[in-house]
C-alpha cells in the first residue's frame, strides 16, 4: 500500500515567516531574533516553522538565498569593468539598511550553528563562488590575467571591503568611488598574480 505524502506545503506560512522576518529587521528590533517571536510575528505555530526549517540558521539562510539572487556573472569583456559591476551589485545588497540589519543577525546565526554555516557555504557562498570563477575565468582566457592561485581568496576581497564598510559606516561611504577603487585594487592584484 502507498503512503499517503503527508500534508501539503502551505505558502501563507512560508510568507508570514518572511514577511515576519523583514518586519522584524526594518524595525530594528534584532537583539532577540528567536524562533518563538517568528512564529508568533507570524501568526503560525513553532510546529508550523519546525515543519519548515531545522532551526533559525536554516531559515535566515533560506530567506537569504531568495532575497539576494546571484547576479555576480558580468561579461563586458573587461575584468576591470566585470569587477566594477560586481561591487556595484554587493553596495546594492550591503547599503540597503534592512539588508545590513538582516545580514547581522544572519552572521550571527552563521557563527553560532556550525550546520547553519555549511548550509551558507553550501546554498549561499557556493553560487556566488562558481559565477565569480566564471569572471575570473574568461579573464584568464582573454589573457587579462594569469590564472589565479587563490579564487576564494580574490572573492573575499569582493565582499570583505563591503561587508566592512556596511557594518561600521564611520569607515566611510559605500558609493560607487567605493566600488571603483575596490574592484581597481583587486584588478591590480589579480593582473599581478598576486592571488
Amino acid at each position: 500500500m502507498m503512503r499517503s505524502p503527508g500534508r501539503p506545503k502551505d505558502e501563507a506560512i512560508d510568507h508570514a515567516l518572511a514577511g515576519a522576518i523583514t518586519d522584524i529587521i526594518h524595525e530594528g528590533d534584532t537583539a532577540e531574533v528567536t524562533v518563538r517571536r517568528l512564529a508568533s510575528r507570524a501568526g503560525v505555530t513553532r510546529d508550523a516553522f519546525y515543519r519548515r526549517f531545522t532551526g533559525l540558521g536554516h531559515f535566515l539562510i533560506t530567506i537569504a538565498v531568495a532575497r539576494y539572487e546571484v547576479g555576480f556573472a558580468p561579461d563586458t569583456g573587461d575584468l576591470g569593468e566585470d569587477l566594477h559591476r560586481i561591487q556595484l551589485e554587493q553596495i546594492a545588497m550591503f547599503s540597503d539598511p534592512v539588508s545590513k540589519r538582516f545580514l547581522a543577525v544572519l552572521m550571527h546565526a552563521v557563527a553560532s550553528d556550525p550546520t547553519a554555516a555549511r548550509a551558507f557555504d553550501e546554498k549561499f557562498l557556493a553560487p556566488r563562488r562558481v559565477a565569480f570563477l566564471a569572471v575570473l575565468d574568461r579573464a584568464v582566457a582573454r589573457g587579462e590575467i594569469p590564472p589565479v592561485a587563490d579564487p576564494d581568496a580574490a572573492l573575499a576581497m569582493t565582499a570583505g571591503p563591503m561587508f566592512f564598510r556596511a557594518l561600521l559606516p564611520a569607515t566611510g561611504e559605500l558609493d560607487d568611488a567605493f566600488a571603483r577603487s575596490s574592484a581597481d585594487a583587486l584588478h591590480a592584484m589579480l593582473r599581478a598574480g598576486a592571488c
